[in-house]
């Protein structure tokens, strides 16, 4: 009895175990269905308003965190768009963060892209992007060397506010006590360009600075290690550069100075029949100064403390003073009083409304010279001068000779030389066939009304 009954108990536990196994087999295989009671996250569901928890799917009134122990590198968590989704995105219905990323040494937040927007922020009232760093930048755009994109950061604002703001609380202007801080700071390492700003609508402005505090300055520009402090220049019919006061009293529009050796205070030159410098109010140069090729208009009371040259067409419309060498190539029109403390050169048609004062030994005029007459001659012709039917030539001997005078200086308006030359006459030839002689004669060409 005991053979029976003992293999019956053998084939129950065999029967048993194999169910066992069978069993664990099956259940190993299908893994748990997700559900909402123990707080898995659900794919392809979600909730974006406010959510009960136990009760909503992927709601949760604590923190999630993913901890990756691997230490050779890699993403700890990869999100992937085929689409046109977003490969991650984030909501904030409160005043938080939607994304916020915090490493130690590297980027807290990174978006790369082969063709779209590697990192994209909205928000309906707070900050779209807010990168803050306690070593580093807080916010970096990059193009590779092999990218197509244009801009490393773009910033766009369609409702008339600003497309980027960047702001500093630094003490300090930059390079003063070795502290170099700005709002907005561009440097190009090759031989481009740092900041490139471009207005496209007509009536727009490409660039606007201004400073409201007292003693302040919206502007300070440094050519450093002998490089241009500014240079302007237009290809069209606009103003290279503009300065205009607001009407402030005892306010400078322009001041521009220059203390390095062999440095140029301000070089501006305009093409095409443009204004190179257009200045509305009193304004002073203390460095060497240079006018390029357009017209330069000052309206108002100018100072010019270091060599200036005029290679356009000028105009200044009140007193201007130069107290350094000062070279005018083309013609200028002086309204105001003039007042020139150095050597001071007139290559063109040049009219002085006011008074002028010239406190120098030498100063050049491009049309006068002085002309020698010898016996038996009585007349000299000038050539190679620049004429008009308003030029008037003044005439008078250097040296004296008895009984000898100018009677007249013509100019030649007709003819071969016409407009390029003049004849002056003597009342006789100097000396006599025994004993010749010879007169030197000063000439001046002037313009009258």
């Amino acid at each position: 009895m005991k053979g029976p009954a003992r293999s019956s108990r053998l084939a129950l536990t065999s029967i048993i175990a194999v169910v066992a196994i069978v069993g664990g087999v099956l259940f190993a295989a299908v893994p748990s269905v997700a559900t909402v009671a123990d707080g898995d996250v659900v794919l392809g569901t979600g909730h974006p308003g406010n959510c009960t928890v136990g009760t909503d799917p992927n709601c949760s009134s604590g923190t999630t965190e993913i901890t990756d122990s691997n230490t050779s590198g890699g993403d700890t968590f990869v999100a992937n768009s085929a689409g046109q989704s977003n490969a991650l995105g984030g909501f904030a219905s409160g005043s938080g963060a939607a994304v916020d990323g915090l490493a130690t040494s590297g980027p807290g937040v990174r978006g790369d892209s082969t063709s779209g927007i590697g990192v994209r922020g909205h928000s309906t009232s707070g900050t779209g992007v807010y990168g803050t760093s306690d070593g580093a930048d807080g916010v970096v755009g990059e193009l590779a060397a092999n990218s197509t994109g244009t801009n490393g950061v773009t910033g766009a604002a369609h409702n008339g506010g600003n497309g980027v703001n960047a702001e500093s609380n630094s003490a300090f202007r930059v390079g003063v006590q070795n502290h170099f801080n700005a709002g907005l700071f561009a440097q190009n390492t090759s031989t481009g360009t740092s900041l490139w700003a471009r207005n496209l609508q007509d009536g727009g402005e490409a660039a606007y600075i201004e400073a409201y505090g007292t003693h302040s300055r919206a502007l300070r520009v440094c050519g450093c290690n002998g490089a241009d402090g500014i240079d302007v220049s237009t290809t069209g019919s606009g103003e290279a550069l503009s300065a205009t006061n607001d009407g402030t009293a005892n306010t400078t529009t322009a001041e521009i100075q220059a203390t390095g050796t062999n440095s140029g205070a301000l070089f501006v030159h305009a093409t095409n029949g443009a204004a190179a410098l257009t200045v509305g109010g009193p304004s002073s140069f203390i460095g060497s100064t240079t006018f390029g090729g357009g017209a330069s208009t000052f309206n108002n009371t100018s100072t010019f403390k270091g060599a200036s040259t005029f290679t356009g067409s000028s105009t200044f419309g009140g007193a201007s003073t130069y107290n350094g060498p000062a070279t005018f190539n083309a013609a200028s029109e002086f309204q105001g009083n003039s007042h020139f403390g150095g050597t001071a050169t007139f290559g063109s048609f040049t009219t002085f409304n006011g008074n002028t004062r010239f406190n120098t030994l030498t100063n050049t005029f491009s049309r006068s010279g002085v002309v020698g007459i010898m016996f038996p001659g009585s007349s000299a012709t000038v050539t190679g001068i620049q004429l008009t039917d308003r030029s008037m030539v003044l005439a008078t001997i250097q040296n004296y000779v008895p009984g000898v005078f100018v009677v007249a200086a013509v100019p030649v308006l007709t003819g071969p030389g016409a407009f390029h030359s003049f004849t002056i006459h003597l009342n006789r030839a100097p000396g006599t066939m025994s004993a010749p002689k010879s007169v030197q004669v000063a000439w001046f060409v002037i313009e009258h009304p």
